[in-house]
């Protein structure tokens, strides 16, 4: 059997094992072949800090550039400033080609006189990073200094994804019209006390003209009738054809309210720690705004057809 095709069988079989790492332990040969598979998507324990050590470590038997070669998506979950903050920042430094990158904080409301997560904030800013699609929790912008709540940054890019609580509201808005190149973004909002078609109607305002899709993810504790309401114009898109409802469905509840598409959430978190298994969010959105659309140019050309008679 040639090195070639025994290459390709490691590879697939890498792909489809969820053991995999213990590929890399059968030879040097082998190692070669499969490391850049296993670190091509990386969800790092932060708190362990094992996939740190490995970027980090001055010693090393992996190329300088492997990990800004290789890996390809990072998932963060912060859950405390210290040390998931620095160390997070640190791997982002390493990996300057990421193509999907998510950082969800579970750190709490921040004190007003601090950063919540500055180590973050800085790696941010790194004009090697311009990663294709960027999921966020809206405290991780959270700061006393505006340039950092702006999106003046390179890696703020196509497809954003942004996460608000209901304390921080959507304070983000105003300075979406900086994104000239985004043209599909996804919020998750806590919606109570908010009509979602204000939410929707808002967020379109202050959105750069390409905007293309804004899926919208609301989330609540009860929906009341109003609020039921707009997420039914929201679904049959009545408030602008671009804006689509999605609902994190919890697989043991009941029916959640009217959504344009229902995802479970570890779908939902599927589709940001394993992208390239992934990508059907944004497809389900653009799949109903073509429906939309179709729909219109049907009642449009019926329209001139009764007018001609």
């Amino acid at each position: 059997m040639s090195e070639d095709i025994t290459r390709i069988i490691f590879e697939i079989l890498v792909e489809e094992d969820r053991r995999r790492p213990t590929y890399a332990l059968l030879s040097r040969q082998v190692q070669r072949w499969v490391e850049p598979v296993i670190y091509r998507e990386v969800v790092p324990d932060l708190w362990r800090g094992r996939f740190h050590r490995s970027v980090t470590a001055l010693v090393s038997t992996k190329p300088p550039n492997f990990f800004a070669l290789h890996v390809k998506t990072l998932f963060f979950k912060v859950h405390y400033p210290d040390p998931d903050d620095k160390r997070a920042a640190e791997i982002l430094e390493r990996c300057s080609g990421v193509l999907s990158l998510a950082v969800w904080s579970y750190v709490s409301e921040p004190d007003a006189l601090l950063e919540p997560l500055p180590h973050l904030q800085k790696a941010l800013q790194l004009p090697s990073l311009s990663p294709a699609r960027l999921s966020l929790s809206q405290i991780v912008l959270s700061s006393n200094t505006p340039m950092n709540r702006a999106f003046s940054h390179p890696i703020f890019t196509h497809h954003l994804d942004i996460t608000c609580t209901q304390e921080q509201g959507i304070w983000f808005s105003p300075s979406l019209v900086q994104l000239s190149n985004l043209t599909h973004l996804s919020v998750d909002v806590q919606i109570e006390g908010l009509d979602p078609t204000n939410v929707a109607t808002d967020v379109i305002r202050d959105s750069p003209e390409n905007l293309q899709v804004l899926l919208i993810w609301p989330s609540a504790d009860t929906f009341t009738s109003k609020c039921r309401d707009g997420m039914q114009a929201l679904v049959r898109g009545e408030v602008d054809t671009r804006a689509v409802l999605g609902f994190l469905r919890d697989p043991d509840a009941p029916t959640g309210p009217a959504a344009n598409f229902e995802v479970t959430s570890e779908d939902f978190l599927g589709e940001w720690s394993n992208p390239s298994k992934g990508g059907a969010l944004w497809a389900s959105a653009e799949r109903v705004i073509e429906k939309r659309q179709e729909k219109l140019v049907e009642v449009q050309s019926r329209n001139c057809a009764d007018t001609a008679k």
